[in-house]
């Protein structure tokens, strides 16, 4: 979710947030590069890829968009890597198929990166845990720079619906 600059402090405070808080946030540095070819085919076939920096080291990450009927759900992989480049022998291409499964790293170029700091709160929602990060930061691209301000929504365990009355509750702040 995006949220207008600055009002990050006030939706961390929110009483949904409030109410299922169940420990204090956890601070770290986020940086990260997403990658594509020249002519965008990762993202032509809904895909992503992206390596970020973390306290704890490098972590490439492909994405798929959502799929028709079930917007909240996309494939995720995941694989440590030894420093800021993407290298996709790691990943399961066979499993993810087109076009990673044609596509050699040589190929690939830094699109855009990213530089957050995230603040994670763990909440505990009726019949579900609800992880929230705050995250607050730029995307740079090229010579160009602008302020990232969003919110992030992901059920850990249980029932995903919580996550509109969720949402709604935070809507009506931000």
């Amino acid at each position: 979710l995006l949220a207008p600059a600055g009002m990050l402090d006030q939706i961390r405070e929110a009483p949904a947030i409030a109410r299922g808080a169940r420990d204090g946030c956890v601070t770290c540095r986020l940086d990260a590069v997403y990658y594509d070819t020249p002519d965008r085919t990762l993202c032509t076939h809904g895909l992503s890829l992206r390596v970020r920096r973390s306290d704890s080291g490098y972590v490439q990450t492909v994405k798929r968009g959502p799929v028709q009927g079930r917007p909240f759900a996309r494939g995720e992989w995941e694989s440590p890597v030894g420093g800021s480049a993407p290298d996709l022998a790691l990943l399961p291409v066979s499993e993810i198929g087109a076009p990673l499964d044609k596509l050699s790293a040589s190929t690939l170029g830094p699109i855009f990166a990213t530089k957050v700091l995230r603040r994670t709160q763990r909440l505990e929602l009726p019949g579900s845990i609800v992880e929230v990060a705050f995250d607050e930061g730029f995307l740079e691209a090229g010579e160009r720079r602008e302020p990232l301000t969003e919110i992030e929504l992901e059920v850990k365990a249980g029932d995903a619906r919580v996550m509109y009355d969720l949402g709604i509750e935070l809507l009506d702040i931000a």
